[in-house]
């Protein structure tokens, strides 16, 4: 909540008459605050407390739930459930009870779902590779030293895509004209534009190590121009939120961004802006989980 206050410049004052308190909603129940914020479900199942209505969806902080049967357990009934609690049926209770069924969408913003539902484009077992899929993981390994994870799980079913966006990220990643911190700084404010939780987890803790301050990355989670950025950072933020926003960047700015950094790295800007686009929007197509979160969880930023 305090991050929601600070957007609209009302922090301090919303500060001095702001308490935590353990349930909200019993809080107002018992005359002890006016108002309070807390969980729709929450607020359903306390006497005396009425709900005001839900927070406007780009203001929203949502809470998802999985589940999952182990891989131990031989009873049927397991799965049974798990899959009853999709049907409209369980959504009917569900939305009762003043949380979201699976498939909900946020309606007219342009935002992301409210729940991502399953992993459309799951990892494969070896057995489920064709050759060109088994040449293009082996490629994989060769060129990173790593296994496959996260966006190429779903470019594997393209496998010559695969192979080509990666040997872009070779590049974009680790040997492109901009420092490890102006890189990473890049790729934080592209998985922000696009909502991109797994992108943002995968690159955070990098981001803050080559020297990213969690002050600058919490501003950008949120939505906000940070404060306290360098002059490099001010200028890439400028060039990057033009090319998102705008789909152009005015002369102006490019005028900056080549005075400080030289064509080359302005068009690596770009390279890699585009790079991490493509992967958001393959990890957003396909529902990739994005795991527990690292550092800020990023919501649906207004449009």
């Amino acid at each position: 909540m305090r991050g929601i206050f600070d957007r609209f410049g009302i922090r301090a004052a919303i500060d001095a008459k702001t308490r935590l308190v353990p349930n909200a909603a019993a809080a107002v129940a018992a005359g002890e605050a006016e108002i309070g914020f807390t969980q729709i479900s929450e607020i359903l199942n306390v006497p005396g407390s009425v709900l005001a209505g839900p927070l406007p969806a780009e203001l929203q902080v949502y809470t998802y739930f999985q589940a999952a049967a182990s891989t131990s357990t031989t009873a049927p009934a397991a799965t049974a459930f798990i899959k009853f609690l999709t049907t409209p049926t369980a959504a009917a209770v569900i939305k009762t009870k003043g949380m979201e069924p699976f498939d909900s969408q946020t309606s007219g913003s342009g935002a992301a779902p409210l729940a991502q539902g399953m992993d459309r484009l799951p990892p494969m077992t070896d057995a489920q590779l064709t050759p060109a899929q088994r040449q293009a993981v082996a490629d994989f390994k060769t060129a990173r030293g790593v296994e496959i994870s996260g966006p190429f799980y779903p470019l594997l079913r393209s496998p010559e895509l695969m192979t080509r966006a990666r040997a872009m990220g070779d590049y974009l990643r680790y040997k492109s004209a901009l420092p490890p911190r102006l890189s990473e700084f890049v790729i934080l404010m592209t998985a922000r534009e696009w909502t991109q939780q797994y992108e943002w987890n995968a690159h955070y803790q990098i981001a803050l190590k080559a020297g990213v301050t969690a002050e600058v990355a919490q501003a950008i989670a949120e939505g906000r121009r940070p404060a306290a950025m360098s002059e490099e950072e001010a200028i890439l933020y400028d060039f990057c939120q033009e090319l998102h926003r705008t789909r152009n960047v005015s002369d102006a700015t490019y005028a900056r961004a080549i005075a400080r950094f030289g064509e080359q790295a302005v068009v690596d800007t770009v390279g890699i802006s585009g790079y991490y686009t493509l992967l958001a929007m393959i990890l957003n197509t396909s529902r990739t989980p994005a795991g527990p979160s690292v550092g800020p969880t990023l919501r649906p930023l207004p449009r």
